[in-house]
């Protein structure tokens, strides 16, 4: 019985040190899984923290992205102008010839050729205007003071209150730009 009692207390000093050594060893496990949650965490506020400077990044670069489209459209709008501001500027100056041209065509003359001559750089003018996209200004109708300049008032019953009964001097714009307003008659 004795060889049982020192092999039952061999058995039992072998349990107790696999208990110690598996208590340590969960007590390592454990250790390793502390270790691994805060590891987790840490990596967690990394992401969160790296997704906030992501959605920065995307508006500061939505919002660049939309200067940028102004700019462009604000650009395109200044070149626009200012090719409008010349044309206007050159053609202010051209517009008296073509007045010239047509009191020079509304005149008798004996001379064909002349005269067809005459036409001929008359059509070539207003064939320059309506490329550049200057058209005259209508002067039937009604008197409008942004397009017309009333020069004289006239008193006739037979013609509406503010018509325009005679045009003195044609008008000219550009797209919706008055160059030079119409000189009008108007009728009160």
């Amino acid at each position: 019985m004795s060889e049982e009692i020192k092999n039952e207390k061999a058995c039992n000093k072998e349990e107790a040190k696999t208990t110690e050594e598996s208590s340590e060893d969960t007590k390592s496990e454990v250790n390793d899984i502390e270790t691994n949650i805060e590891e987790v965490d840490e990596t967690a506020k990394k992401i969160e923290a790296l997704e906030a400077e992501k959605a920065t990044l995307s508006d500061q670069m939505l919002r660049l992205a939309a200067e940028y489209d102004n700019f462009r459209k604000r650009t395109s709008k200044e070149k626009e102008s200012l090719w409008n501001d010349a044309v206007s500027a050159t053609i202010s100056d051209v517009i008296p010839l073509i007045d010239d041209f047509e009191r020079a065509i509304s005149q008798e003359c004996s001379d064909k050729s002349y005269k067809d001559g005459v036409d001929m750089v008359y059509k070539k003018f207003t064939d320059m205007l309506q490329k550049l996209n200057i058209s005259e200004i209508p002067a039937d109708g009604e008197f409008n003071p942004e397009l017309h300049e009333a020069i004289i008032h006239i008193e006739d019953d037979s013609l509406p209150q503010n018509s325009i009964s005679e045009v003195m001097r044609k008008g000219y714009m550009l797209g919706g730009k008055v160059i030079r307003h119409t000189l009008v008659k108007v009728a009160n």
